[in-house]
């Protein structure tokens, strides 16, 4: 099989999974907020890559930023939910807000997009000292770096789709704003 088929078919894979996720998951309004988070931040990355690609050097400090990026929907979830909920005053956010922990699976996707900015960072240092001559071949990037992301968004669309399962399997989550109402 020919290399450059495989990373078509691992980058293409997430949209399949976003896509599975959001019907599999809808009624649990955690998997939603995150499959619809990574769905926009996704479909940015896509709209991105033609352009950033073409800039050889500081592509792979764009693809660690974008990395860190991806890191928000989980680390500023209550933030960025709660300001939406006080824009919107739609319960689903609130719902989302008021979650204080996070699961195996988002812990793990929080390591994995840590582990892919590290070696996107580290690339960008290896491509900045072969452009200016320091060294003359650039091993990270030519037989370490396509491999280790692939499999790096491989483990992620795994980890996003068992969370989805995870959801799935649980209970829904409370409706907050019903709640309320009611008192």
């Amino acid at each position: 099989m020919d290399n450059h088929i495989f990373f078509v078919v691992i980058d293409n894979l997430g949209f399949v999974v976003l896509f599975l996720g959001l019907v599999i998951g809808w009624r649990n309004p955690f998997a939603r907020w995150l499959v619809i988070s990574y769905s926009i931040l996704t479909c940015i990355s896509f709209a991105c890559y033609q352009v950033t690609i073409s800039w050889k050097t500081h592509f792979y400090i764009f693809e660690a930023f974008i990395c860190l990026v991806f890191m928000l929907p989980i680390l500023l979830r209550r933030y960025i939910a709660f300001f939406i909920y006080q824009k919107t005053r739609r319960g689903f956010f609130l719902t989302v807000a008021m979650r204080k922990k996070l699961t195996v699976y988002e812990s793990f996707l929080l390591r994995l997009f840590t582990l892919a900015a590290i070696v996107n960072f580290i690339t960008w240092i290896e491509i900045l000292c072969y452009k200016y001559w320091l060294i003359d071949t650039p091993y990270i990037k030519l037989y370490f770096r396509d491999y280790f992301v692939a499999l790096v968004l491989l483990l992620q669309n795994i980890a996003l789709y068992a969370f989805i399962m995870y959801c799935y399997a649980s209970m829904p989550a409370p409706d907050i704003k019903r709640r309320v109402h009611k008192l």
